[in-house]
């Protein structure tokens, strides 16, 4: 479940953030996977961003061992335009799917770090050997760097199929060893929540897409 809250942002790009979140949802999770997890963003038009904590991303308890996590929030800010804001939405979406296929698996643990024992967070990508995070310079974590990539693919999809084009889409499925990316689309029409347009007419996905408010032209 994806939950877009508004703190202080306009609604028409409330409605696109929605619209592309589900977009992205789809394109990165399972439907099983999509019933499972509960994910709330927060949108302001404030200069402000709230990625997803590493606390977030720890395994958490399922029956009598540890699973994937399945609860995360962040804050978006759409000042810089809405592409910049589903970039930031898509990435954090890209280190949900990596943890939930267990691709990426973050835990603490204390070891010996210069005759001292100190509590470090570990992170063990698709299967490999677990690096202590902070050792590794945030450019060169590959987890990031795939986040970063797929950020600007994913986006750059979700606004040619808005304008109406059909871009061409990736698909694999979900494994350690590779990003699940799964078929999706976009309705025909999409009706935003409430009726801004007034005398009852609901706005459509048209409409906020192709309105400069929103940082789109």
């Amino acid at each position: 479940m994806y939950k877009v809250n508004v703190i202080d942002a306009v609604p028409g790009e409330v409605e696109v953030l929605r619209l592309m979140t589900g977009y992205l949802g789809d394109r990165l999770f399972t439907p099983r996977q999509r019933a499972s997890l509960d994910i709330t963003i927060n949108a302001t038009r404030r200069p402000i961003r709230v990625p997803i904590s590493r606390d977030m991303l720890l395994p958490q308890k399922a029956g009598f061992g540890l699973g994937p996590p399945t609860a995360f929030e962040m804050t978006v800010s759409t000042a810089a335009g809405i592409r910049d804001a589903g970039q930031v939405i898509a990435h954090e979406l890209l280190h949900i799917s990596q943890v939930t296929n267990g691709r990426l698996v973050l835990n603490r643990k204390t070891k010996k770090i210069d005759r001292q024992r100190k509590k470090v967070e570990l992170a063990r990508w698709m299967g490999g050997k677990p690096v202590i995070i902070d050792q590794l310079p945030w450019h060169t974590r590959p987890w990031e760097i795939e986040a970063c990539h797929w950020q600007v693919e994913l986006v750059d999809e979700f606004l040619t199929l808005a304008s109406g084009s059909q871009p061409f889409l990736q698909l694999q499925k979900p494994g350690k060893q590779r990003l699940a990316l799964l078929a999706a689309s976009l309705p025909a029409a999409a009706v935003a929540n409430g009726h801004d347009k007034g005398a009852g007419e609901p706005i459509l996905v048209d409409d906020v897409v192709s309105s400069p408010v929103n940082g789109m032209s």
